[in-house]
């Protein structure tokens, strides 16, 4: 099994704090995403202003070590702009496919959650061209999009959470037009796994020898009566799939238990209590970092090796 040779080292404090002296984060921030530029690492995390009614913004920091990040703006980067948004855009997961940098923020208007894309090609990443509308306007409560960081057979690649609570795969031509290639590739299993309640993908698929291999977030229930809807779980985990490059609805590989749960004080308490959310993955420094958000409240840090595992 390829998959149980991964392990990550948790960074034992979060790099990402709410700010409590600015209108628009000082109550959470959390679920990032993040690329690589310029020897930098670039985090797009969501940011809420308090508790209750929350409307959820993007800010922006910065990293030379992966570790110690500096806020670049005073500002959010990315705000509601539509009535589609108006409880805020959550959880962004972020892609560079040949020469623009790919956004993907889910938004919310306190109902159902949609799909939407912001493109960037400019130096600083701050500034950037919000794309048509939401993506799958049929598919209603879909949230967390990863596109592939490179083309498949010539066409734009997304897995996302569908509205089962599992994991579809849609393609594109021109980043508008999507065809759902394949509903809930993958499904929650049975009470007693780590990730019985939900499946979520968590961030952009990486490509290692021919293989895709998608990290993805996973809840569990409390308990076998419990519908699959509920609110209530236990713990939120990770876990890995191994797909086919040739057929990326092909799964080769799922791990059996979670290669991260929460342990920290500050992951299992905030928010939202026993929840770890990656969300941002880069190739930094010849080690892979993995962002996450902790307790819906502070973002962390985990890394490791993978280009030795998948030689």
């Amino acid at each position: 099994m390829v998959l149980e040779k991964i392990k990550f080292e948790k960074h034992p404090k979060p790099v990402l704090s709410p700010k409590k002296d600015s209108w628009w984060e000082r109550y959470a921030t959390y679920n990032p995403a993040a690329v690589v530029k310029d020897d930098k690492v670039y985090l797009f995390y969501r940011a809420e202003h308090t508790r209750e009614n929350y409307i959820s913004k993007i800010g922006l920091a910065t990293s030379t070590d992966g570790f110690n990040f500096k806020r670049e703006s005073p500002e959010p980067i990315l705000e509601p702009s539509c009535e589609l948004e108006i409880r805020g855009l959550e959880d962004p997961r972020a892609v560079k496919i040949d020469d623009n940098y790919y956004l993907a923020p889910s938004p919310w208007d306190g109902k159902v959650t949609r799909i939407t894309l912001a493109k960037a090609i400019s130096e600083d990443l701050t500034k950037w061209e919000r794309l048509d509308s939401c993506l799958f306007h049929e598919r209603p409560s879909i949230k967390h999009g990863c596109l592939f960081q490179e083309k498949i057979d010539g066409k734009y690649m997304m897995y996302f959470r569908d509205s089962n609570h599992g994991i579809s795969l849609a393609s594109s031509t021109d980043l508008k037009d999507w065809e759902i290639k394949k509903d809930s590739i993958i499904e929650p299993r049975d009470c007693g796994f780590f990730d019985s309640r939900t499946v979520s993908p968590a961030t952009p698929p990486i490509i290692l020898d021919n293989h895709i291999i998608l990290f993805y977030i996973g809840s569990d229930m409390v308990c076998p009566t419990q519908s699959r809807l509920k609110d209530d779980f236990h713990e939120y985990g990770l876990g890995a799939i191994l797909f086919n490059k040739d057929d990326p609805t092909k799964v080769i590989e799922r791990t059996g238990v979670p290669l991260m749960r929460p342990e920290f004080d500050w992951e299992r308490l905030g928010k939202v209590n026993n929840v770890i959310y990656p969300t941002g993955l880069v190739k930094f420094k010849d080690k892979y970092f993995l962002y996450y958000g902790a307790a819906d409240n502070v973002i962390g840090v985990a890394t490791t090796q993978l280009d030795d595992i998948f030689k």
